[in-house]
């Protein structure tokens, strides 16, 4: 990695992959609906597991999402700090690009 231990990402990079990640989890989060309870048609087992995997499946959506969010917040902030960098150049040029 250049400059030591500092990683550089493209603002534009970490927009795409926020909204993956947000898509992601928005997603999961909506097609997993709980299980039916139909009990004719499913045995104690099946539901348990059924019940698993939708509180699993509910918790990584939300996980993306915490992801997601976390994501766009470096991208503002790396945004941030560009534009800020860019404002003391042109203060050290005498307002020249």
């Amino acid at each position: 990695m250049p400059d030591g231990d500092k990683l550089h990402v493209d603002p534009n990079t970490l927009k795409s992959v926020g909204d993956a990640l947000w898509k992601a989890g928005t997603t999961l989060g909506e097609t997993t609906a709980p299980p039916a309870a139909d009990a004719g048609a499913e045995t104690g087992h099946f539901k348990a597991l059924a019940d698993r995997m939708h509180k699993e499946a509910g918790t990584m959506a939300i996980g993306l999402v915490a992801a997601a969010n976390e994501v766009a917040k470096t991208r503002q902030d790396a945004l941030t700090r560009d534009k800020n960098a860019g404002r003391a150049f042109q203060g050290k040029n005498g307002g020249r690009p």
